[in-house]
């Protein structure tokens, strides 16, 4: 079987919503190994730049660069040797980032897929595989939620790597792009990143096939709940009860107060100028839908505050 990988670095999808943005362009290709995923981190990974600015590393003995190829950031194991209790967040030696991978090794020739490796800040996953004759394309998308209320200066953005594995099993992070912007105005802004390969298969059997690899990062931009005060009302939108959490401790689950027709949910927080805001969700009971011995029941999802600039996603479900 013989692989020819080609690296599409003018891929770079930039769906922005917000003016001034900037796109830091890759260097190059990363041969002909097999495109896994990629790897968002809030700021920019300094080994590449230094590397390019050095011809060769001082940082790690993980991080190979040279005149021949771009630089390749390895991580502390490889597919065939991961850890029960590895974390792909903190894969790369002294780079915290937020993985999209499917992780695969090679066994008898063939793919084998041994399970994603997307990080839990990730939500929304969509997965979608398309085929056209010996053409096929896949692609894994995933978005990331920043609190606004977390976020300094007047310059933000995010960086998305590539992830690629070799034949052997080893994984290794090459020079992505970068996307900055304004911070002002943010809420309800997003910007977007993708990474992708296309791989060309022949074999003496079954002719030649070609798949090509996607995997897109989205960021969006909220003001994650600090507090959030649910309001059971009447149909005539009276309050028949009212109950106030820290984002902390918002309960997994809520149930209609007999005679309440709507759930009113306040998510309440306040930016680094210590303005306040409140996001407003409310759900009738008629919008409830039938999942059998669970009885009625409707997921709604909140953002709330975490230890860091990204919100974390809290799904809640309303019963009857």
């Amino acid at each position: 079987m013989k692989r020819n990988m080609l690296f599409g670095a003018g891929a770079a999808a930039l769906a922005c919503l917000l003016g001034g943005c900037r796109l830091a362009v890759p260097q190059g290709a990363a041969g002909q190994d097999t495109l896994i995923g990629g790897y968002a981190t809030w700021e920019s990974i300094p080994y590449f730049s230094c590397a390019h600015a050095l011809g060769k590393s001082h940082f790690s003995e993980h991080f190979l660069s040279g005149d021949r190829s771009p630089a390749r950031l390895y991580a502390d194991w490889s597919s065939a040797d991961r850890p029960e209790s590895a974390q792909w967040r903190n894969i790369f030696p002294n780079v915290t980032g937020y993985a999209l991978c499917q992780n695969t090794a090679e066994e008898d020739g063939d793919t084998v897929y041994l399970g994603s490796g997307a990080d839990p800040y990730f939500s929304g996953l969509a997965y979608n595989s398309a085929h056209n004759g010996s053409e096929t394309t896949e692609s894994m998308t995933g978005t990331l939620y920043a609190d606004i209320g977390q976020i300094r200066g007047d310059i933000t953005g995010f960086t998305f790597s590539p992830v690629y594995q070799t034949a052997d099993g080893q994984i290794y992070l090459a020079e992505g792009q970068r996307v900055t912007c304004s911070t002002q105005n943010l809420e309800g802004s997003s910007l977007s990143l993708s990474v992708s390969a296309a791989q060309t298969e022949s074999s003496s059997w079954d002719g030649t096939s070609k798949t090509e690899q996607g995997f897109t990062a989205k960021l969006s931009f909220l003001y994650a709940a600090q507090a959030v005060r649910v309001l059971q009302m009447d149909a005539d939108y009276g309050v028949l009860g009212q109950a106030d959490y820290p984002a902390a401790a918002v309960p997994e689950e809520l149930k209609f107060l007999p005679g309440a027709e709507f759930i009113l949910l306040e998510s309440r927080s306040t930016d680094t100028a210590g303005a306040e805001h409140t996001a407003r969700q409310i759900i009738g009971r008629d919008e409830l839908e039938d999942y059998g011995a669970d009885g009625q029941m409707k997921y709604v999802t909140l953002y709330l505050r975490g230890d860091g600039p990204l919100a974390e996603v809290h799904a809640i479900a309303l019963k009857g």
